[in-house]
């Protein structure tokens, strides 16, 4: 019972598929947000997060501490400017997935 109890509690929440409504709502931060662009984050985020740990949950983008804790991950993932850019708008329009 315990050992499943832990494997609920591991389960990873699964990624937002990249949606018009995220792309309206993140246009105002990032004017050319597009489907395309989301997509490439969304990829980029399961192709280097997911290599160490569980994929961030989205929600998680506006804590307070945000800033700092992604430069870092981005340092250790050694993703160029550009990917960290995709990521980061990716995970912030993940917020508003529906």
């Amino acid at each position: 019972m315990i050992f499943l109890l832990f494997l609920a509690g591991c389960a990873t929440v699964p990624l937002p598929e990249v949606s018009e409504g995220m792309v309206g709502q993140i246009q105002a931060q990032y004017m050319d947000a597009n489907l395309e662009s989301l997509g490439l984050g969304r990829a980029l985020v399961l192709e280097h997060c997911a290599n160490c740990h569980a994929p961030p949950r989205p929600a998680a983008t506006l804590a307070a501490d945000w800033s700092s804790v992604f430069g870092v991950m981005v340092q250790k993932s050694k993703v160029n400017a550009e990917e960290a850019r995709l990521i980061e708008m990716y995970l912030r329009a993940g917020v508003y997935a529906h």
